[in-house]
Formats: C-alpha cells, structure tokens, sequence
C-alpha cells in the first residue's frame, strides 16, 4: 500500500514537471493561463521557449514588448496566422484596450462589436501591400510603416456619432480605410472621419490634393 503511494506521488510529480516544461501546454492551456491573469507564468513559458506553437508564441512575445505600436501589430501578426478561436478572441480583446488606451473609444467599441469594421482594422495595421503615393478611387490601403505609425486625413469632426458615420459612408464610395475615431476634446467627444491609412505623413499629405479637389474639404494629418 504504502509502495503503491509512493508510485502515485512520483506520477503526479513527474506529471507536475512535464507540465512545467512546457511540452504539454496546450493552446487551452494557455488561454486559461491568460484568463485567470497568471501572466508571469506565461511570461516564464515564453523565456523557457517552452511555448509551443507560432501564434501563441508571437502573442506572448507582444504581451511583454514595452512599445505598444510594435505590441498591436505583433498582435495583428499573431491573429492573421492563427486559427485557434481563442486566441483570435483575446487578442481581438486587446486590441480594443489598444484604442481605449489611446482615447478612441469608438472604434475599442466597434472592433468588439462590429466584425466588418474590426477586419478593416487589420487590413489596416497588417497590410504589406505596395505602397501608392496618392489614395485613388477603390485603391487598396497603403501598408503601415515597420515602426508602425500609421498617417491618415481628417476629413470632418462631429458631436454625434450617427453624424460622422453618415458622412463617412461618401468617403467609402471612393476610398478604402475610412474610419470613424473618437476622441476626447475640452472633456468632450468628438468622432472625426478619417481617410487613411498612410505610413508616411508624405504620403497622406500627397492625397490631401485629391480629396480637396473631389470632396471641397479642407482635410489635414492625423496620425493614430
């Protein structure tokens, strides 16, 4: 009996360190590790490289990147390559605290809530297509630089959101990456349509020209 215990409490033991060493960590595993904040012990799976597959990784990776533009696009990295649910959930998650942080309230708001827009908000930050050097009609959107800014035209700024997405819907007939920002004003909201994105601010100042011309808007840099 007692040689019997001792055999179990070697298993569990033995069972214990395999879990340690990270070779059995499923993706399961480490999305209930995430959930239940036990982030330092992610964050030693990851210097151990005991982290097994290339999304997880490139998302631990992110969680401890101290620039947090290079953290949202490892993040966007993590999720266009995954196809475990939920990762793609906690990192859609993120990347709404991302904004929130930032004061675009909205759009944290909408890249939970609205599928459509939080996909464009991917193209945005994840496009590596090649560049063009004034937005035309129906253009795809332009990639983000590799530090991760990203140049847009501020075309309009509204009280009420309602006003900003009518107004938006013209731009979109015409121009790709059109977004609506929330941001914060004399303790105020304000929701500004923006044209974008460019990953230069010569870039975007090289399509003002163009929007000018076609909607007689003013329109200036922004860069979110």
């Amino acid at each position: 009996m007692r040689k019997q215990r001792y055999l179990i409490l070697l298993l569990l033991a033995l069972g214990g360190a395999f879990c340690r060493s990270g070779v059995s960590q499923t993706a399961d595993d480490l999305a209930g590790l995430y959930r239940e904040n036990r982030i330092l012990e992610l964050e030693a799976l990851r210097k151990n490289s005991s982290i097994a597959g290339e999304d997880w990784k490139m998302f631990a990776d992110a969680l401890f990147e101290p620039d947090a533009e290079t953290a949202a696009s490892k993040m966007i990295e993590a999720y266009s390559l995954s196809s475990d649910r939920a990762l793609r959930t906690i990192i859609r998650e993120r990347l709404s605290q991302f904004y929130a942080a930032r004061g675009y309230y909205e759009t944290a708001k909408r890249i939970l809530s609205d599928d459509r827009f939080f996909q464009g908000v991917v193209a945005l930050k994840a496009s590596r297509r090649p560049e063009r050097k004034t937005a035309e009609p129906g253009s795809q959107i332009p990639k983000v630089s590799e530090s991760g800014q990203v140049f847009g035209v501020q075309v309009g700024a509204y009280s009420a959101y309602e006003n900003a997405e009518r107004a938006s819907q013209k731009y979109r007939q015409n121009y790709s990456g059109v977004l609506v920002l929330e941001k914060e004003r004399d303790g105020s909201r304000l929701y500004v349509v923006v044209i974008g994105g460019y990953p230069s601010r010569e870039e975007a100042a090289a399509a003002i020209e163009g929007i000018q011309k076609q909607f007689k808007v003013k329109g200036y840099i922004i860069q979110y």
